[in-house]
């Protein structure tokens, strides 16, 4: 997919051209193409499509559904994704022209920097070569006017570059055309048309020269009431001494006039990104003016950004521009404003006893000096709203760039503009200019020594500098040094001590209170903590905690990242750990640590029974009592333990690491085991369960060690792992049988029948589950009953007992309904969708899975809803829509490796193989069957292996690979027939009729046709035997006409691909009683 914003807004992928339809549709593609693959919130894309209007949330999502689907219509991919009310672009930076413009501007100064000046020619050339018009072409609104005349200046600017370069070395060369080109577009730059005059200089034609001057001048005495700058008049100055005047020319502006006063200081050679503010500043020089003020954490570059802002927009303040460094950054050392005034002064030529003594009275005459002038200041580390306010001009032309490291909300009519740091490109590419270490020595060591200067301009610089110092060190051994000691500033002292002394500094502006706070916060295990887990780390109530963190975030020293959630970045997390081991006795950091447990431990379980009511769990006692945390539904719960796993992940895992709070770390794991089964990640799950049951093995607390081995086994039952989970099941039996716990019996009894069941041993797994519901009955646990009727009913469906599974399925969404599960309810809607599809009622099976799939949203159920996905796509399959079926199959495929469910992949894979295969792309199918029989050893059965082997060897067959072919679905058949199965057998059978009947060898088909036929009598296969069916009727037809009927050439005479025949495609959910969705052990939660 490639994007164009440098003339009209277009899209093209693969080649072609997508028609984005509206300005608003071509505006939000313009708006996230930008971003360069960064997430922009909702809000922020509603303000530059709607150009600062609230658009309805229908309409907002209309639009933005609209653009998906043409992105989508070309090659099927989700090109736009949704995550936590943010939107992003799915899109390489070098498939935006923008981008190509601006990476091969930067390289064309390097060369230049190099001494490499014919290759820098060519590169701007290219660059300039991308633009097709004006830019953003098609957009309107203050965001894309802003981005426009910065993507103007760029252009103006890589202009003015490529002239001067080009008269440089090209001094023979008559250059004045293409000058005068880019003159005709920016017509009032300075840069191209003093460039311009030069060049026809050189060119012998002195005369036009003159002229250029004169018309530049006549043009901005015309738009703008100013005459050219003093480099274009001495340089017009020296032309008209070298040749004869034409009669009648103005005379240029005097030489010796008054020059622009200018202190700016140095602009560095090695600036990188920033684009979107320098985008607000180039708009505000040209129509907004007033007063910006650039906020950030101390070292993300707000001096440099400003300095470079302000030589970008220099020309646009031809009267004064004056640089004031207030010194609010070093302490006790900042400006008075009474003194800043006298420095601006003195600036602007007023000293000594013209100066007055009172600070009203100065700030008045430092008005009045300026309030004519187009002036640019900039107030470089403003310590507070009280300093600034005095310096700032009335001038209605002026324009002042403000540094802070606090926002200054104190100031009224400003603009604030919180700096962040630099994407991790840019920020690789300021540690490669800085330390003279080229990318391409190490990608990957560069990547993560900018992650471990969090991207910190500051930091990066002080890398660098210590790079370039210590030339033999690769970066890779730089990289292992610091991740052997775990951060920058431990891993290089002395870089590390450069850092703890800004930080120190920047410590300084909160209280003893709010400092103290950062210190505790610095030994939470994640970087991500809540408003709750702060308050519990310092012993706080939520309402003292929370204006301590106003004082950190004011001073931007953690992050809010949503509401009462924060962040704390990783150098600053080091920074305070270190000072904290230093500042606060032992045993207090311990307690902090027994408080910051419990407050998870707690949370956690007041999520778990609403989003699990009835489900038993083993009591938990903690020695500190917290506020429950309360939620309005399990939608609300989902949200919570979404936003929060990484971190109580995080928690546990650190937690089984220290001895004194291994048991919480075990409760914790059993806490949120339901929720982490369904939300996943998977693996990491499995790594807690061990955990937990090493704690209390090493405790020899049976009762616990029983819950966490049903934990344990219930998440060897979601990868697939059920010999692992039935061992796990059978131990806990054991130990709720010695304590004669008959709750302990029942669960223990349903996990085994899920264990066969996962295992693909459906009659060994109903006498259990069986069993468990007469338990569970007789416990009166209504949630625990509701998952083991569904369970049963998977089965009993499975196995072929419709009318009992449709008994059981009632039974049990009658329960979930009645206790508000929402995730039970959706299965047995999808269960229910199942049985309707396998009796052809297609229409009912789609409502019941969309219900299903809206309330696995609510509740952000990714494995549910991937099951919907997989059985929309075989109920596409069945009705050969096999594009549809091939979307649906690849977007269950996706989410089940998101979650890590190596079972559910493999099938996912197959409904993606025969899907390509239904559309003759047998090449594609062969891959994916690969990929799923690589999978199927590890990961199912002996009957998922026959059905894998069978569709395999008929997409070899359609490859005309028929040696091969003919192999794999007999080891299919082989298999089948050792293992007693039926259905795999059957489908063997078929596969290798159909294979000899396609080659015109009906006689070898026939008897292996017939035997498919009488195993079928037997079995419930209907999709298998209509084709069976209909082979059998077509060698039979063909033998009364005496002629071959065959799949590759009928009795009309028509063509059909070997294999391929009228025959209609079977589809993956009728592959088998054991393979539709949803699989026992998806309902597994409470038990």
């Amino acid at each position: 997919m490639e994007l164009r914003v440098l003339g009209s807004v277009g899209v093209s992928i693969a080649g072609n051209r997508v028609d984005l339809g509206s300005g608003k549709e071509i505006a939000l593609v313009a708006a996230l193409g930008i971003a360069r693959g960064r997430f922009v919130s909702a809000g922020q894309l509603a303000d530059q499509v709607w150009d600062g209007e609230t658009p309805g949330k229908t309409t907002f999502q209309g639009t933005v559904s609209r653009v998906r689907k043409k992105l989508a219509e070309h090659d099927g991919e989700r090109r736009i994704i949704e995550q936590g009310g943010a939107y992003r672009l799915e899109i390489r930076p070098e498939d935006i022209d923008w981008h190509r413009f601006q990476s091969a501007v930067t390289d064309s100064e390097a060369l230049v920097r190099n001494g490499s000046e014919d290759a820098a020619l060519t590169t701007l050339g290219d660059a300039l070569a991308l633009w097709q018009g004006d830019p953003l072409t098609g957009t309107g609104g203050v965001w894309a006017d802003s981005w426009r005349e910065m993507m103007r200046t760029a252009r103006a600017s890589a202009m003015a570059r490529w002239a001067e370069v080009s008269t440089r070395i090209r001094p023979t060369e008559d250059v004045s055309g293409t000058i005068g080109e880019f003159v005709a577009i920016f017509p009032f730059d300075e840069r191209l048309n003093r460039c311009l005059m030069q060049a026809l200089h050189a060119a012998d034609r002195t005369t036009e020269a003159l002229a250029a001057y004169r018309r530049y001048a006549r043009n901005l005495a015309r738009r703008f009431g100013t005459d050219p700058g003093p480099r274009v008049v001495q340089e017009y100055e020296r032309m008209r001494e070298g040749a004869r005047a034409e009669p009648g020319s103005p005379a240029p502006r005097p030489v010796d006039a008054p020059l622009q006063r200018d202190n700016l200081a140095h602009d560095i050679a090695d600036f990188t990104d920033r684009t979107q503010e320098l985008a607000h500043f180039a708009a505000a020089s040209h129509c907004r003016f007033g007063v910006h003020v650039l906020n950030g954490r101390r070292g993300v570059g707000k001096s440099t950004l400003a300095v470079h802002a302000a030589h970008q927009i220099r020309s646009q303040f031809p009267d004064a521009r004056f640089y004031l460094d207030l010194r609010g950054d070093q302490e006790d050392a900042h400006l008075e404003p009474l003194e800043a005034l006298q420095e601006l002064l003195a600036m602007n030529g007023v000293t000594g006893s013209a100066v007055p003594s009172g600070l009203d009275q100065r700030a008045a005459l430092w008005r009045d000096q300026v309030c004519d002038k187009r002036m640019l200041l900039v107030l470089d580390h403003a310590k507070s709203p009280e300093q600034v306010r005095p310096l700032l001009p009335g001038a209605p032309k002026s324009m002042v760039l403000v540094t802070a490291d606090r926002s200054l909300n104190g100031l009224h009519g400003i603009q604030n503009i919180r700096l962040l740091p630099p994407e991790v490109v840019e920020a690789e590419k300021l540690l490669s200019a800085v330390s003279g270490r080229d990318r391409s020595e190490g990608p990957d060591e560069i990547r993560t020594l900018v992650e471990l200067c969090d991207r910190l301009p500051f930091a990066l610089r002080l890398l660098g500098t210590w790079l370039r110092k210590h030339p033999t060190w690769t970066l890779a051994m730089v990289r292992d040094r610091l991740m052997e000691a775990g951060d920058l500033i431990r891993g290089l002292p002395e870089v590390g001590a450069k850092l703890e002394a800004v930080l120190t500094l920047a410590t300084k502006g909160v209280t003893p209170e709010a400092r103290a706070l950062l210190l505790y916060v610095g030994t939470h295990p994640d970087g991500r903590f809540s408003l709750g887990a702060a308050a519990a780390l310092v012993g706080l109530e939520t309402d003292e905690c929370e204006p301590l963190l106003e004082e950190l975030l004011d001073c931007h020293l953690i992050e809010e990242t949503r509401p009462y959630r924060y962040r704390i970045d990783g150098l600053v997390a080091t920074f305070a750990g270190l000072t904290a081991a230093r500042e606060i006795p032992g045993p207090d950091v311990r307690a902090a640590h027994v408080r910051l447990v419990e407050y998870y431990l707690c949370a956690c379980r007041a999520a778990d029974r609403l989003f699990e009511p009835g489900g038993i769990r083993m009591p938990i006692r903690t020695l500190n009592d917290f506020r429950p945390l309360r939620f309005a539904d399990t939608a609300a719960v989902a949200a919570w333990f979404i936003a929060e796993r990484p971190t109580l992940l995080s928690v546990a895992n650190w937690a089984f690491d220290h001895r004194h709070l291994a048991v919480y770390g075990a409760r914790l794991t059993h806490a949120m085991a339901a929720m982490i089964g369904t939300y996943g990640p998977l693996e990491a799950a499995l790594r807690l369960h061990a955990e937990s049951v090493r704690v209390w093995r090493d405790r020899i607390d049976h009762a616990a060690l029983a819950h966490a081995l049903i934990d344990q086994a219930r998440g060897y039952n979601r990868v697939s792992q059920g010999d692992a989970a039935l061992a796990c099941v059978r131990e806990a039996a054991r130990l709720w049988e010695g304590m004669s716990d008959s709750q302990g019996e029942a669960i223990a009894t349903e996990q085994i029948g899920l264990a066969f069941g996962m295992s693909e041993r459906l009659r060994e797994a109903r006498p259990y589950l069986q069993r468990a519901v007469l338990l569970h009955r007789n416990g009166l646990s209504p949630p625990a009953l509701a998952n083991c009727l569904h369970n049963l009913a998977i089965c009993d469906q499975k196995l072929g007992d419709l009318n009992g599974a449709a008994e059981k399925f009632t039974e049990a969404q009658e329960l979930y309904q009645a206790y508000g599960d929402l995730g039970g309810t959706a299965s047995v809607y999808t269960s229910r969708a199942g049985a309707f599809h396998e009796s052809g009622r297609y229409r009912e099976a789609i409502v019941l899975l969309e219900k299903a799939l809206a309330l696995s949203r609510e509740i952000q159920d990714r494995s549910l809803e991937a099951t919907i996905q997989g059985n929309f796509g075989e109920i596409c399959d069945s009705r050969h829509a096999f594009r549809q079926a091939l979307r649906y199959y690849a977007r269950a495929l996706r989410l089940w490796r998101e979650d890590g469910n190596r079972r559910e992949e493999l099938w996912s894979l197959i409904g993606v193989g025969k899907s390509y295969r239904a559309l003759g792309v047998p090449r594609k199918a062969v891959d994916y069957f690969e990929a799923a029989r690589r999978l199927v050893a590890r990961f199912a059965g002996s009957e998922s292996e026959a059905i894998v082997l069978t569709y395999l060897g008929e997409a070899y067959a359609d490859l005309g690979e028929d040696d091969r072919s003919v192999a794999l679905i007999g080891d299919a058949h082989e298999i089948a027939v050792v293992e007693e199965l039926p259905i795999p057998e059957i489908k063997a059978l078929l596969a290798l009729g159909r294979y000899h009947w396609g080659r015109g060898r009906g006689d070898t088909a026939y008897p292996l046709l017939k035997e498919a036929e009488t195993l079928g009598a037997t079995v419930q296969a209907p999709t298998e035997m209509a084709d069976v069916k209909w082979l059998l009727d077509a060698i039979e037809l063909s033998r009364v006409a005496d002629e071959p009927l065959t799949g590759t050439e009928s009795s009309t005479g028509s063509s059909r691909p070997p294999g391929r025949s009228r025959v209609p495609r079977p589809r993956p959910g009728a592959d088998t009683p054991s393979t539709r969705r949803p699989q026992i052990g998806t309902s597994d939660q409470a038990g």
